[in-house]
């Protein structure tokens, strides 16, 4: 979990650090956690931080500063097998709502998962 909280730290800090020097940031914290337990006669016993759909177990980290822009970032807390996307950030973004939003996100229509 070490490694865990000094990844969403570093991540936060690289966003913001240009741009809210000096700003108190008003920040939340949130644990998103989906999990199985998979019981089988073919394999042994598995516990794991997603869902048989694919949806993940994450903790992020979102807020705003005083200049009104909003930042989010989110981190997996396991990968999936055979999941394309290397990296253990789920999203990241900082944003002026309404008007830009750049970063990994996930695209805007649907069910989000695209």
């Amino acid at each position: 979990m070490a490694h865990l909280s000094r990844l969403i730290v570093c991540g936060v800090g690289v966003f913001l650090a240009p741009i809210g020097f000096g700003q108190a940031a008003d920040a939340k914290i949130k644990l998103d956690l989906l999990a199985t337990q998979s019981f089988g006669d073919r394999g042994p016993t598995t516990f794991k931080f997603y869902d048989r759909l694919g949806h993940f177990s994450t903790v992020s980290l979102s807020g705003s500063l005083e200049t009104g822009w909003k930042f989010f970032v989110s981190q997996r807390l396991q990968k999936i097998d055979g999941d394309p996307d290397s990296g253990p950030l789920d999203e990241f973004y900082v944003e002026d709502s309404g008007l830009w939003r750049v970063g990994k996100q996930y695209l805007p229509f649907g069910k989000r998962l695209l």
